[in-house]
């Protein structure tokens, strides 16, 4: 890739990951609202529910390839954990 296209996506990917950070926001809100954890104030419908699994396969599944990218990238180590 050129710079040039490199630049021109930029500014678009930081929108979209401001948006993936404002979307575990409100999974977090909606977990306390909604959740077992506490007491629950709202029953969600389906179609909320689908949102929300949805919302965090999303961004469970970017963290974890970016997590990888940056490995391959050599950008992150890997560790090895040595048993106890």
């Amino acid at each position: 890739m050129t710079t040039c296209i490199i630049q021109e996506i930029v500014e678009p990917l930081k929108q979209v990951i401001t948006g993936l950070a404002s979307t575990v926001q409100g999974l977090g809100t909606t977990r306390n609202v909604v959740s077992d954890s506490h007491s629950r104030k709202y029953e969600p419908d389906a179609h909320h529910a689908i949102l929300v699994v949805n919302a965090s396969k999303t961004v469970a599944s970017f963290m974890f390839g970016t997590f990888q990218y940056r490995q391959v990238k050599g950008i992150l180590k890997k560790e090895v954990k040595q048993p106890n």
